[in-house]
């Protein structure tokens, strides 16, 4: 498969090991983050990578995330560099409605997608969602793919 402009794997039995440091600022306070460096073992070949994820929590039941990730990689088939970007949104108004919102694009597939799920809590333990997915490939003339799901759990006491 066509895993890059350019770069193509060959069909086979591939194994991956990847290790990585990570640091978070400030978890529980108004503007924090996380910070990611790994390095490992990809397909025929090595992978680094560093990602960088702020946050703000302007109020309680909000919480705003960015995250950049940049992934150099090099094989025997070829060597390239990707870009990932996400934006996500979560809003909880109370115990039983939550809300996200989540925006993605990386330049390796050229998608871009919006993911949302609402969840409400009936019972402890129950739950409603419904979620949205739309996905489509930035310059291509093909119609965007949307997913609708609603899911309904429900535990029986005996």
């Amino acid at each position: 498969f066509a895993i890059a402009r350019g770069v193509t794997l060959p069909p086979g039995d591939y194994s991956f090991r990847d290790q990585f440091g990570e640091a978070e600022f400030g978890g529980k306070r108004a503007i924090s983050g996380r910070v990611r460096y790994g390095a490992g073992e990809f397909y025929s070949g090595r992978r680094q990578y560093v990602r960088v994820t702020p946050v703000l929590k302007p109020a309680a039941m909000l919480s705003l995330e960015a995250s950049y990730e940049v992934n150099d990689v090099a094989l025997s088939e070829g060597a390239f560099t990707t870009h990932e970007v996400n934006a996500r949104v979560n809003l909880n108004p109370s115990r039983r409605w939550l809300a996200t919102t989540l925006v993605q694009y990386d330049t390796a597939s050229r998608r871009q997608v919006v993911f949302a799920r609402l969840n409400y809590i009936y019972r402890p333990g129950d739950d409603l969602f419904v979620v949205i997915n739309r996905s489509d490939e930035r310059g291509s003339s093909g119609p965007a793919e949307y997913t609708l799901l609603v899911k309904l759990t429900h535990s029986f006491d005996f």
